[in-house]
């Protein structure tokens, strides 16, 4: 028989393949909290691709519910790491590189009452000539999926209060 992932999981013919897929993914969801506190050890390793690769985790992680509670302790931190992957930025979407860090500084969207680091990230952000090209649907893509303008002069009024 020949069958890719969706024909195995219609085999059973109930939907209880969509269930069991479905109950897979919250238990994995469900064990992320717990891997925030493993990974925070790497956070200062000396090998950068270590300490970038830790730091992409964390922020990653951060949006679940359970370790949300983490995020303001680590935002200054986080900051520097965000700023670092600027230059990376949108050549993908979603992007990896700074969508991550994106997502846990700004996690209902522009805040009205940001931190220095919220002022501070969308500063650098709008500075940055080669984020804005026009034609960048990767940006677009991006911003938009995480319930942030897509309009630099947004980004700029915004840091600026």
């Amino acid at each position: 028989m020949d069958a890719d992932e969706d024909d195995q999981v219609d085999l059973w013919d109930d939907e209880a393949g969509d269930l069991v897929l479905a109950e897979a993914a919250l238990d994995c969801w469900d064990l992320l909290p717990g891997l925030v506190g493993p990974v925070t050890a790497f956070l200062d390793d000396p090998d950068g691709e270590i300490r970038a690769s830790a730091w992409s985790t964390v922020a990653e992680l951060l949006p679940h519910p359970d370790a949300a509670d983490r995020a303001p302790a680590l935002l200054p931190r986080l900051y520097a790491q965000a700023l670092a992957a600027l230059p990376y930025a949108f050549r993908l979407s979603p992007c990896p590189e700074l969508g991550p860090y994106l997502r846990v500084a700004f996690p209902d969207g522009l805040p009205a009452d940001p931190t220095p680091e919220q002022r501070g990230l969308a500063a650098e952000l709008a500075a940055r000539d080669e984020l804005w090209d026009p034609v960048n649907g990767n940006r677009r893509i991006t911003l938009r999926g995480l319930g942030l303008p897509d309009d630099r002069e947004a980004w700029r009024a915004f840091s600026r209060g």
